[in-house]
C-alpha cells in the first residue's frame, strides 16, 4: 500500500468551531480517500499561520516533523486585511491593543511584515463580532487602496508563494494553493480578497503551481457571519483537495 503524507497550513478552517468533527473538510476528505483510493494510506498533519511572514517557517516545521509529500496552503483573509490598511491594529501585549501606521506606507521596499504586529495575535472575539458590511474597517481599507498598499501586499504574498514553491520543489515535495475565499461580511474586504485571489491565480498559472481559485468558487458556502464555511463549504473544499491531489500523485 502506498503511503502519502499531506500537510495542511491555514487557520480556523483546520479547527473550526460550530461543526461536528465528521463535517470538517479533513474528515470528509479522509472518507473520500478511503472510498475511492483504498490502496492509498493517507496521513494528515496541520499547522496554523497568523501572518504571511510565518508561512515559510510553518511549512518547514510541518514538513520536517511529518515528512509531508504534499503541502496544501489555505491563503487566509484574516492576516491579509491588516496588510491593506493605513492604520494597523495589533496587540502590543496580551492585554493591550495598539495602533500603528502601515509599516510599508512610507517604505515600499519593506520585505518583511514586522513580527511585533502578530506576536500576541489570536482568534479574538472581535473577529466574530457582527459588523456592518461597510464601516470604519472598510474606510481603513479604502484609504489603504488609495495609498496603493494593495499592490504592496499582493507582491508580498506572491513572493511568499513563489519562495515556498521553490523550497518545496527543491526537496521533491509538491504544493497546492487555495486562494483566499470571499469575504462577504465586508464590502472593501471582499474587494481585497477578489484582487488577491486574481493575482495569486495569475502567478500560479504562470509558474505551473497547482491551485484552486477559492474566491470564485466559494459563493454561498459561508455561515451567517460571512467568514466561516458551512458544512457544505467543507464538503466542497474536501472535494477540490481530493480532485487536485488525485492529479498530483
Amino acid at each position: 500500500m502506498k503511503t502519502i503524507n499531506i500537510g495542511f497550513i491555514g487557520g480556523c478552517l483546520n479547527k473550526q468551531q460550530g461543526l461536528a468533527r465528521k463535517e470538517h473538510y479533513y474528515s470528509v476528505l479522509a472518507a473520500r480517500f478511503k472510498q475511492d483510493l483504498p490502496g492509498l494510506d493517507c496521513h494528515f498533519s496541520f499547522s496554523p499561520f497568523l501572518s504571511y511572514a510565518d508561512l515559510g517557517k510553518q511549512t518547514t516545521k510541518i514538513t520536517g516533523k511529518w515528512s509531508c509529500d504534499i503541502i496544501v496552503v489555505f491563503l487566509r483573509p484574516y492576516p491579509l486585511m491588516p496588510m491593506n490598511k493605513i492604520l494597523v491594529r495589533y496587540r502590543s501585549s496580551p492585554e493591550k491593543t495598539s495602533w500603528v501606521f502601515h509599516p510599508a506606507l512610507f517604505n515600499r521596499a519593506l520585505h518583511e511584515w514586522p513580527g511585533r504586529l502578530t506576536r500576541y495575535e489570536s482568534q479574538g472575539d472581535f473577529v466574530f463580532t457582527p459588523r456592518m458590511k461597510f464601516g470604519l474597517r472598510d474606510l481603513n481599507l479604502v484609504f489603504g487602496m488609495l495609498a496603493g498598499l494593495n499592490y504592496w501586499s499582493s507582491a508580498y504574498i506572491e513572493q511568499k508563494v513563489l519562495s515556498l514553491n521553490l523550497s518545496l520543489a527543491a526537496s521533491g515535495k509538491k504544493l497546492l494553493v487555495f486562494t483566499v475565499p470571499g469575504y462577504p461580511s465586508s464590502l472593501a474586504g471582499d474587494f481585497i480578497c477578489r484582487r488577491s485571489s486574481a493575482d495569486i491565480t495569475g502567478i500560479c498559472n504562470r509558474e505551473n503551481i497547482s491551485f484552486v481559485d477559492l474566491y470564485s468558487e466559494s459563493s454561498g458556502l459561508f455561515m451567517h457571519d460571512g467568514i466561516h464555511f458551512t458544512a457544505d463549504g467543507h464538503r466542497f473544499i474536501a472535494s477540490r483537495v481530493f480532485d487536485k491531489i488525485s492529479q498530483m500523485i
